[in-house]
Order: C-alpha cells, then sequence, then structure tokens
C-alpha cells in the first residue's frame, strides 16, 4: 500500500516553504537617528542600532532585511557623532580660553582696584597705563564705581554663566558697537551689575602669555562710562583730597 503524506496535494513540507521578508526594525531606526543629526547623542544611538540591525539580519536566515539602511545608519551616525564631538571640544576650547586670557585678568585687576593695590594694578597695564597712571587716578575710578555700584564682587563663573549675565545687559552692551579691540565682560557689584570692557594693546605682548595684553578698561552701566585711564579728564584729585601736581608736557 503507498502511503499518503498527511498534508494533501498541493502542500509544501514545512521545511520548504518560503519564508516571508521584512525590513528590520532596527535598521529603520539606525537610519532615523543618523539623520536627525541635531539631536546630540542620537548618531552614537543610530550606530549601535544599525550594528545590531547587520547581526540580526545576517542570522535570519533571509527573513530580515534592511542591510544598506543599517548601514547608511551607521555611517551617518558615526559621522554626526565625530562633528558633535568636534564641537564640543571647540566649545571647551573657547571657555577654557575665555577664562584664563578674559575673565580671570579682568576679575583680578578689578580686585586690585577694589583693595587699592594700585601697584599691582599698573604691573597688570601696558603702555601709558603702566607708566602714568597715579594712585589718584585709580582711587577716582575706585569712587566712581563704588558710589554707584558699590564693592566689586565677582566676573562670570562660566560660560554659561556669561551668556546669561549678557541676556539681560543688552543697554550696556550696544555701548561696545564700534569699538575696536575691547572685549565686554559682565561683572557684578554689591549694588548692581556693569559691564567691564578691557581694551586691548595690539601693539604689545603680555607679562604673562597666557592673558591678554590690557591697556586699559572702562565700566558701563545705565547709559554712564567710567575709564581707569582717561588722560583727557586729568588731572585727578588725589585720594587725601590735596591738589594734584601738574604733570610734564
Amino acid at each position: 500500500m503507498t502511503s499518503m503524506h498527511s498534508g494533501g496535494y498541493g502542500q509544501f513540507p514545512i521545511d520548504d516553504m518560503p519564508l516571508e521578508e521584512r525590513v528590520s526594525v532596527l535598521a529603520i531606526l539606525s537610519l532615523v537617528m543618523g539623520l536627525i543629526c541635531f539631536i546630540p547623542g542620537l548618531g552614537v544611538l543610530g550606530a549601535i542600532c544599525g550594528i545590531a540591525a547587520l547581526l540580526f539580519i545576517g542570522s535570519s536566515g533571509g527573513r530580515l532585511s534592511g542591510r544598506g539602511l543599517a548601514i547608511a545608519g551607521i555611517i551617518l551616525g558615526l559621522l554626526f557623532t565625530m562633528v558633535w564631538v568636534g564641537l564640543a571640544v571647540g566649545t571647551m576650547s573657547i571657555m577654557n580660553t575665555m577664562g584664563t586670557q578674559m575673565v580671570m585678568p579682568a576679575e583680578k585687576l578689578v580686585r586690585h582696584i577694589d583693595n587699592r593695590e594700585y601697584d599691582q594694578v599698573r604691573a597688570s597695564l601696558t603702555g601709558d597705563a603702566a607708566t602714568k597712571l597715579t594712585d589718584a587716578d585709580i582711587e577716582a575710578f575706585r569712587t566712581a564705581y563704588t558710589d554707584t555700584l558699590g564693592g566689586f564682587v565677582s566676573g562670570p563663573s562660566g560660560f554659561i554663566n556669561y551668556i546669561q549675565q549678557f541676556s539681560t545687559m543688552g543697554q550696556e552692551i550696544q555701548q561696545f558697537q564700534g569699538r575696536a579691540n575691547t572685549i565686554p565682560i559682565p561683572m557684578t557689584f554689591a549694588k548692581g551689575q556693569a559691564v567691564l570692557g578691557l581694551v586691548i594693546d595690539t601693539n604689545a605682548t603680555p607679562a604673562n602669555n597666557n592673558t591678554l595684553p590690557i591697556k586699559n578698561i572702562g565700566l558701563f552701566t545705565g547709559g554712564r562710562e567710567i575709564l581707569l585711564y582717561n588722560p583727557e579728564a586729568r588731572p585727578l584729585p588725589p585720594a587725601d583730597g590735596q591738589p594734584a601736581p601738574a604733570e610734564n608736557p
């Protein structure tokens, strides 16, 4: 007697049945994450999903497709991850430069003025201010800002704080338009805030190679400008109230 297949006429053995192919979800996610490049971190996730998709596709026995999508997601993910890493490194470099060459020297200089450390003030400057600035000039500058702002407190604590303070001081920042070689830095005083303008000496080198050569500073607050070294406003009265000696021409 001839045996018959239980599956009946027209049916295939289970091992020979055609398999339905579908696109790997991980491959699709990899490509999507690689394309959404404006969100930091998604590039890394896209590359990871792409690698996982390739592994699953290779072991699926033809049931999964999307190898091209996965490869594209890996490439885009790695590419944009490199871009974000470069931006992060560049931002850190800018923040470090701003802190060591601008904010810290400016804060140190204002603190010398606030503490009446006249010799240290002159040593921090270049050009005429380093040699012609008198104790009376420094004291007059100190009196001018303390009458309005009080004693000096601190400069910005970091890049984010620098931007935050900048955004609230639009009137003072506008006064720097058209001022060449002047760097604005927000400063906090006991009674409020002001913008310190660092006037950079482009013809000199600083005593410390890690800082900028500063030839003058000015404070801007409430539409008013206070200069540390201002030859046009001299002679300034000395700290003890005695008449200042006439300068040699």
